[in-house]
């Protein structure tokens, strides 16, 4: 059986957990650089639809999805 990936089933799911402690500081810069630069990598490979990112946020005052660009 083969499993195509749809909009509602990603063939792929990358879980990231960030803990936002204040460690080596910038926590939303360096979570930005990481989520750009794994979309950029699956648009080359013309996968960027076929994976959904999930990511776990701990220690967040303010909500990641307001403050990342």
């Amino acid at each position: 059986t083969m499993i195509v990936a749809s909009p509602e089933r990603p063939l792929l799911s990358i879980i990231i957990p960030a803990k936002n402690d204040g460690f080596m500081q910038n926590f939303s810069y360096r979570l930005e650089t990481t989520l750009n630069y794994l979309a950029r990598s699956l648009a080359q490979l013309g996968r960027l639809h076929q994976v959904e990112i999930v990511v776990g946020d701990w220690g967040s005052e303010e909500p990641l999805h307001s403050i990342l660009t």
